[in-house]
């Protein structure tokens, strides 16, 4: 396994909203958007920068994507921006990120604006308690599968880079899926040559570059999400691929989840579970019935709205014992986090690495496609 943490510093790229063109596509959101707040960074890559700023226009907080086209290799804007903009015009999902708009202000720059999700990534909501217990895994779970199935189902899309970075959670922390810079069209049928993704989520196929099922291949980065929501760890390094058997924290994850896990990243793609297959599941079935139970609770043990508390920190704060209204049987698990079990290659670890690697020889394997 392999531990993560909550990266100490963000890569250093350079600063495009300096640039001539840059400033030139900010003014025309300010202008369109009439944003009233100013443009807060709240990510920046290679390629794109993310702002936050109150639209008076749309009444809410608002995220400005800014994507510099000049900064990607041509071949590679014209083969996935395409789609990626499609994908975000199209998608209308309660667990998808809503696009309010996409333009185009300047012929180097296109601009995405969607709502904001102020309870930021999974990753870090996650990586503060050190992984998640099992009934709020099961509900934020159960919401990526949706949105998953709904990509799959009703418009016939694979997202082909699911991972926690690309999770947001809302003001309720309910799941955003973001991000649709890799989808692409595909059928359950369809095998894919284009080996894209983030490489501790990605398949063994598409590490191998064996053409793959992109379907399949989200299923297997699903599971791997699912297994580092509840441990907050990685079941390998990011430079690996996944090995078998896999192995677990001592005590932190249930036979049952266990079992999903596995069925989700077997190496064989057609054995690999689906949507119907989780949802059948003995730990779906059961983990979410208790999650959804707690939720349907209208004032929790403390007095307090359930909508204005925070599940895993009630949680932590009785010690690791989930309060009474959501108190799942037969599972005897500790989510007490103990340093001497964290292995020494922690996740700022990784960023750094990457950074140093990205800034050497562009993206390696936060983000890679051949």
């Amino acid at each position: 396994m392999q531990a993560m943490s909550t990266p100490k510093s963000a890569p250093q790229h350079p600063r495009p909203w300096r640039t001539p063109s840059f400033i030139s596509a900010g003014t025309f959101v300010n202008d369109v958007c009439k944003l009233a707040t100013p443009a807060e960074v709240q990510a920046i890559t290679k390629h794109s920068t993310v702002h936050k700023s109150f639209s008076m226009y749309y009444n809410q907080y608002v995220a400005i994507k800014i994507i510099d086209k000049s900064s990607i290799p041509a071949t590679l804007a014209d083969k996935f921006l395409p789609r990626e903009l499609d994908v975000t015009r199209m998608v209308n999902h309660p667990n998808i990120a809503r696009c309010l708009s996409v333009v185009q202000p300047h012929p180097t720059k296109v601009v995405i604006i969607s709502e904001f999700c102020e309870g930021g990534t999974l990753l870090n909501y996650v990586m503060q308690y050190g992984g998640l217990p099992e009934f709020e895994a099961a509900r934020l779970f159960h919401q990526l599968v949706e949105a998953i199935h709904y990509l799959h189902t009703t418009l016939s899309v694979a997202h082909r880079d699911v991972k926690l970075e690309n999770m947001l959670l809302d003001g309720h922390r309910n799941l955003k899926l973001v991000d649709f810079g890799f989808a692409r069209q595909a059928t359950p049928a369809t095998k894919s040559s284009s080996f894209c993704g983030t490489r501790p989520y990605s398949s063994p196929q598409l590490v191998d570059h064996i053409a793959y099922s992109p379907f399949a291949a989200d299923w297997f980065a699903c599971g791997i999400t699912l297994y580092t929501m509840i441990t907050g760890s990685w079941p390998h390094g990011p430079t690996q691929k996944i090995t078998f058997p896999i192995s677990y924290p001592f005590g932190k994850v249930s036979i049952s989840a266990r079992e999903l896990i596995e069925a989700l990243v077997v190496k064989d793609e057609k054995s690999r579970l689906d949507y119907k297959g989780i949802m059948e599941s003995a730990w779906f079935m059961e983990t979410l019935a208790n999650s959804l139970q707690s939720l349907a609770t209208t004032v929790s043990p403390y007095g307090i709205n359930d909508e204005n508390i925070d599940p895993v920190a009630a949680y932590h704060h009785h010690g690791g014992q989930k309060p009474a209204y959501a108190r799942l049987e037969n599972h005897n698990q500790s989510y007490t986090r103990h340093e001497s079990q964290n292995p020494t290659y922690t996740y700022a670890t990784q960023m750094t690495t990457m950074a140093t690697a990205m800034e050497k020889s562009g993206p390696v394997y936060s983000e890679w496609c051949y």
